[in-house]
């Protein structure tokens, strides 16, 4: 019976029908003439710890040489700390190798390792398998980067073209617009909850906003602090410079001051005896003593805008205008409401801080 040492493990192994033996890496384990199909079979039963520790440094071997990223200058050694490596770092081989494997891409390149005297103990194997994740990981996200880019482009082409076109109105574009600025301002994919209690993507949400900047009625009910975060990430993370940019932050200056005309924010503009200019507003500071901020500020202008009597549908031209005293009226009495609740919460606070 002839006595084998294998070229890749070193393992010395029997063999019937012929009396020579081999020392001098004439053969290897059967192991390594194993299949990838094989190889991911036989890492289900490892899994399941089945394998003797022999039998598992076989598969690890056989599994590095199947990237054929490897080249094996001098056999394996096996030391004390050999079953330990294989145990830690067998799924992350199993892992990518079979990511690795397999892809031609011109622009993936990933460094071979070689098994030397140094070297053959495997104790570097951690390292190794990093560099391949890291290799890896940069080509897709480059596949990523290059693929948006195109796309991008794709888009800003689709777009230059109906910017250019005036007899196009901005509203016929707001989608490709909106699609635009999700993916050149790298809009996040949190979820994020409305004031409904419902909950949406952000990008979702952003790309919404951005259409709905391009109507009066459509930019009721968006909070206008959300339109002034957009635009502030927008101006973060996108390049001022385009004609896209300019018409995007243009879109959300717009929406802005469509909410703000709507509920009569901008309406004291022209200056009488009736109309000095300004307001005294009755503007109490907060729970925690502090000023009222702008959107308090805004409110109160809306409510003291707003119709005194309730609006009815006879007495305007259009649904527009009786949509627009009717939110108005809606949202003051709801104003009024909630301050006259505030109002007698503090003073049954005081009754109560007296007894």
């Amino acid at each position: 019976m002839a006595k084998v040492t294998c070229a890749f493990s070193g393992i010395t192994f029997a063999v019937e029908h012929f009396p020579a033996n081999f020392h001098s890496r004439e053969a290897c384990h059967p192991t390594f003439l194993l299949s990838a199909s094989s190889l991911i079979k036989y890492y289900s039963i490892w899994q399941e710890g089945k394998l003797t520790e022999t039998e598992s440094y076989l598969l690890f071997l056989a599994t590095l040489k199947g990237t054929g990223l490897v080249d094996w200058r001098v056999p394996a050694k096996r030391t004390e700390q050999t079953a330990s490596l294989v145990a830690n770092y067998m799924s992350t081989l199993f892992d990518i190798s079979t990511k690795i494997v397999g892809i031609k891409h011109p622009s993936f390149s990933v460094p071979n390792i070689a098994i030397t005297h140094d070297t053959r103990t495997l104790d570097n194997i951690k390292y190794w398998l990093r560099t391949w994740n890291e290799s890896y990981t940069d080509f897709i996200l480059g596949l990523k980067n290059d693929e948006l880019r195109s796309k991008i482009a794709r888009r800003e082409a689709a777009l230059e073209k109906l910017i250019k076109s005036p007899q196009i109105p901005p509203a016929k574009y707001a989608q490709l617009l909106a699609a635009w600025a999700s993916e050149a301002g790298a809009f996040p994919e949190s979820i994020t909850t409305l004031e409904d209690g419902s909950t949406i993507k952000l990008t979702d949400y952003w790309q919404q906003i951005i259409v709905r900047c391009y109507k009066t009625e459509s930019i009721l009910g968006v909070p206008e602090k959300d339109i002034r975060e957009l635009l502030e990430h927008c101006e973060d993370n996108i390049d001022g410079g385009s004609i896209f940019s300019h018409h995007l932050f243009a879109t959300l200056e717009e929406g802005i001051s469509r909410l703000k005309s709507f509920f009569g924010i901008d309406s004291f503009t022209s200056f009488s005896a009736e109309n000095p200019g300004f307001r005294i507003l009755d503007i109490s500071p907060n729970s925690t003593g502090q000023a009222a901020n702008i959107e308090a500020v805004n409110l109160a202008i809306m409510v003291d805008a707003a119709p005194t009597v309730l609006p009815l549908r006879a007495n305007f031209a259009s649904d527009f205008l009786y949509l627009k005293a009717k939110t108005k009226w809606d949202l003051a009495q709801k104003y009024i409401t909630s301050t006259s609740l505030a109002a007698s919460a503090a003073t049954a606070n005081k009754e109560s801080t007296k007894l």
